[in-house]
């Protein structure tokens, strides 16, 4: 593996045999699982820059780091890809990475409060899988997959797992889901 060419996360020789299992899944809706900070935030991450990307290297499936959809991704605004996270760990991972869902400022404002007049959602709430239902309704900005991260999605309450779990029983075509946990017992059925 090139180091220039894919995540630093994807380039461990641990990683090889659950990345290739992965990227090739024909299955809508991945879930990948293990305790919080050992990574699986980056392996989603990579695993849907390689979905996205638009030219992937054919023997290791890994993004080109050059087409347009790569570049896209590397600016952090790829439209074809959504991270949901509870608003205070989405405010900590831009304030040290950047954010890297492609949106503005649309989630900043849940209610008529703005964000600091309030504290920041410890759980993914139902208003932000409702963006999801919208995104299924398009076509794909790029041509190819659409990719929504949920991480971690035992941080869901009960309305959000039920909106999920709508779209995940019958998935919109073309588009992928990758689902982060860190409590598998705090999964909803």
């Amino acid at each position: 593996c090139q180091a220039a060419a894919c995540p630093a996360m994807i380039c461990m020789s641990w990683h090889d045999r659950a990345w290739n299992i992965a990227v090739g899944a024909a299955a809508p809706s991945l879930l990948l699982h293990g305790p919080a900070g050992i990574g699986e935030r980056a392996f989603a991450v990579a695993l849907a820059e390689a979905w996205l990307c638009e030219s992937p290297e054919r023997n290791n499936r890994r993004p080109c780091t050059t087409c347009p959809g790569c570049r896209l991704l590397a600016a952090g605004n790829h439209p074809d890809l959504r991270i949901i996270e509870p608003e205070a760990l989405a405010v900590s991972v831009a304030s040290t990475a950047g954010s890297a869902d492609g949106d503005d400022e649309d989630e900043a404002v849940a209610d008529d409060k703005p964000r600091s007049d309030r504290k920041p959602s410890q759980e993914i709430r139902v208003d932000q899988l409702r963006q999801l239902v919208e995104l299924a309704q398009l076509s794909s900005h790029r041509g190819g997959a659409r990719v929504v991260i949920i991480h971690p999605v035992d941080a869901m309450n009960v309305a959000a797992s039920n909106a999920l779990l709508k779209l995940l029983e019958e998935p919109p075509a073309g588009m992928r889901f990758v689902l982060v946990a860190h409590r598998l017992r705090r999964v909803s059925a």
